[in-house]
């Protein structure tokens, strides 16, 4: 059951699970990066990268998104 799910996650684009929980208002949705594996020698589900960032409440989603195109 475990690799299933570990299947499953992995194929998930990241970007529109994000997307859907900030639409149903869960802003609060970054995992803190103090997290770590229970056993570092199994993968928990794909790739990952880090990045930063912060809520501009001035601007509309459609923006915001454009401007990562800039």
């Amino acid at each position: 059951m475990q690799n299933n799910l570990i299947d499953r996650l992995e194929n998930c684009y990241t970007g529109a699970i994000y997307d859907v929980l900030r639409e149903r208002g869960n802003i609060n949705t970054i995992l803190p990066n103090k997290i770590k594996s229970i056993n570092p020698s199994k993968k928990l589900a794909g790739r990952i990268w880090t990045c930063s960032g912060e809520i501009d409440e001035t601007i509309d989603k459609d923006t915001s998104m454009l401007s990562w195109t800039e």
